[in-house]
């Protein structure tokens, strides 16, 4: 599945949950992105999280991570991801990889806010990124014309 499948959700629950899988390569085939859900002890009660990694293609080293929670938003109810904790291992930062991994969060079918604590590297992606990643607006599709069938056309003519 694919976000096109699911556009109009502002969060596709069953990423977020325990036993959901996924992965694709990535940058041209460079990079693994995987992605699980898993339910954590946060703060003293149970969250729902997207655990999203990436890994080098060739070597299968972890190169990055980040755990997305599932919040709303208080004006509107609208679920959203939120990262709790955005890691890149130090060699590999400026090269894109935390703007991959919640460009594939995206992808799953989530919109993603930015948190409000962030380090300068955070605050710089996303200027990259914009305001939020959101899903595409569902696009307006006419209504399927039913053409008469030739009977149909005939008798029409006949009457």
């Amino acid at each position: 599945m694919r976000a096109q499948e699911f556009v109009g959700e502002r969060v596709r629950p069953e990423t977020a949950q325990t036993g959901f899988e996924d992965q694709q390569l990535i940058n041209n085939g460079q990079w693994l992105a995987k992605a699980s859900g898993d339910t954590r002890d946060y703060s003293g009660h149970q969250a729902n999280v997207l655990h999203v990694q990436i890994f080098d293609a060739k070597t299968q080293e972890e190169l990055s991570w980040v755990d997305f929670l599932v919040k709303t938003r208080r004006e509107d109810g609208e679920q959203y991801l939120e990262s709790v904790y955005t890691h890149v291992k130090p060699r590999y930062r400026g090269q894109g990889l935390a703007k991959a991994m919640y460009q594939y969060a995206n992808s799953l079918g989530n919109d993603i806010e930015p948190s409000q604590l962030q380090t300068d590297m955070g605050k710089g992606m996303w200027k990259g990124l914009g305001q939020s990643v959101r899903q595409l607006p569902k696009l307006a599709q006419p209504e399927p014309q039913v053409k008469p069938s030739m009977w149909q056309r005939l008798r029409k003519a006949m009457a």
